[in-house]
């Protein structure tokens, strides 16, 4: 009897110990649910325009203008023409290898800084991350182009076509991010709207030619890349007109005046990018 009531003393010890060791490791105060992670704010026409108006890369007709010419060097370059005479080749190696690669350097330097300016605003980061790779394609398309070491058209070169195609499609994805539905962010004229609907048109259609080419190719193993290096451009040139046009709407700036505090940047960034057409 001795015994059994001994082992059901220390039975009872060692429950009770165990009790006190485990809930001596809970904490004494009330309980407190850890902290989510707050919502971010719902991007809408006014507080985007604030970030426009610290936004260093042209927009509107401005940005028009400037991609305009970009793609244009790029279908240039492509060739092995001259930007500014069309009808001769490429033939200054290093001034034309120097002027793209200090060209494309402030111009991802430039849009960097727009980029970390306008961090929170997820359609203008996109269009600046957009800007920072087209730089980088533009030198890469030209290095290429000197390696080539001969004239006029390559087929080699028009793999480049391809990651300017992938990285120009974020403009569709930046374009569905602008708050056009409230009434801040609505296009406001008629011309607007034809402007719009030419520019669908036109990724419409170069979009088809550029799947079609690229899916021709792949079954030729690429014998033929000229139409599709040709459509890629266009297309990729409409995509990047189709985030100018977003802007210019939200910001209620068709020209795409710059902010008297970016205006320095804005044109630095447009002068700069005018460099490579005078490649020779």
């Amino acid at each position: 009897m001795a015994t059994r009531l001994s082992h059901l003393f220390g039975v009872t010890i060692l429950a009770e110990f165990y009790l006190v060791s485990t809930t001596s490791a809970l904490p004494n105060g009330p309980y407190e649910p850890r902290l989510e992670p707050r919502y971010l704010e719902t991007t809408n026409a006014q507080n985007l325009r604030k970030h426009i108006e610290v936004y260093g890369i042209p927009y509107g007709v401005l940005g028009v203008v400037s991609h305009a010419l970009t793609f244009y060097v790029i279908m240039c370059h492509f060739f092995g023409r001259r930007p500014l005479q069309p009808w001769e080749f490429l033939e200054k190696e290093r001034w034309n290898l120097a002027v793209v690669s200090i060209s494309s350097l402030i111009s991802i330097i430039l849009s960097s800084v727009s980029l970390a300016r306008t961090r929170g605003s997820r359609p203008l980061m996109i269009l600046a991350g957009m800007q920072i790779v087209l730089g980088a394609l533009i030198d890469f398309i030209h290095i290429h182009r000197m390696a080539l070491k001969a004239e006029g058209w390559s087929r080699s070169i028009s793999v480049w076509a391809i990651p300017l195609v992938v990285v120009s499609i974020f403009s569709i994805y930046a374009f569905y991010q602008f708050p056009f539905k409230d009434e801040d962010g609505k296009m406001g004229n008629i011309f607007k709207a034809i402007a719009l609907i030419v520019l669908l048109a036109w990724i419409g259609l170069t979009g088809l030619a550029t799947l079609l080419t690229f899916l021709g190719n792949v079954f030729t193993l690429f014998k033929q890349p000229l139409p599709f290096a040709v459509s890629a451009v266009l297309f990729s040139c409409a995509l990047f007109f189709l985030g100018d046009f977003g802007i210019a709407t939200v910001s209620k700036s068709s020209i795409g005046t710059p902010s008297e505090q970016i205006k320095a940047l804005y044109y630095t960034f447009w002068v700069v990018e005018r460099i490579p057409l005078f490649t020779f």
